[in-house]
């Protein structure tokens, strides 16, 4: 695992550690709004890069699952959309 990726599984389960942590603090407040504001984005990305997905080698969950955490890191690693239509 990269450290890109490394990095966002952390941030991830600090932001998850919001929603268990005490309820009504600064820090919880802030890492949920995080970790939907993560979340919106990563959906965002993966709309945008559907395609390129969809055309990618491997299992189509596997690329939603890894788009959703990783996000552009994820993206970075499929083939160019071109490349991929010639595969």
């Amino acid at each position: 695992m990269t450290h890109a990726k490394t990095a966002l599984v952390v941030a991830w389960l600090l932001c998850a550690a919001g929603f268990v942590i005490a309820p009504g603090s600064t820090v919880a407040t802030f890492a949920r709004y995080a970790f939907w504001l993560m979340l919106a984005a990563h959906v965002i990305e993966y709309l945008l890069f559907f395609q390129r997905i969809q055309r990618a080698p491997g299992g189509f969950l596997a690329h939603f699952f890894d788009t959703i955490v990783f996000g552009l890191v994820h993206i970075r690693e499929l083939p160019p959309a071109d490349e991929a239509d010639s595969a």
